[in-house]
């Protein structure tokens, strides 16, 4: 289990958890948090920050899904024209 990632939780920063449970865990933290209200990364969930602009420029899973979305955004570009098209 040592060369698991772990993680610190977004609402207590003394938990450290297993990446891998920390959806489960958020949801659970969350209930007894008292801290000023965090915003949920639409590309994790389990991403909970206070700055929503500054956290994107960081996440990686934003990176990945802007990636995915140029290049697919590549495709559309290069169909060629169809007799529909004209």
């Amino acid at each position: 289990m040592a060369d698991l990632p772990y993680a610190t939780c977004p609402y207590n920063k003394t938990h450290r958890i297993l990446v891998l449970r920390m959806p489960q865990h958020v949801l659970k933290c969350q209930k007894s948090y008292m801290g000023p209200p965090l915003k949920t990364c639409k590309y994790n969930a389990a991403h909970r920050v206070l700055d929503m602009e500054r956290h994107l420029t960081e996440c990686r899973e934003f990176k990945n899904f802007m990636d995915v979305e140029n290049y697919w955004r590549s495709f559309e570009c290069r169909k060629p024209k169809t007799s529909y098209d004209e």
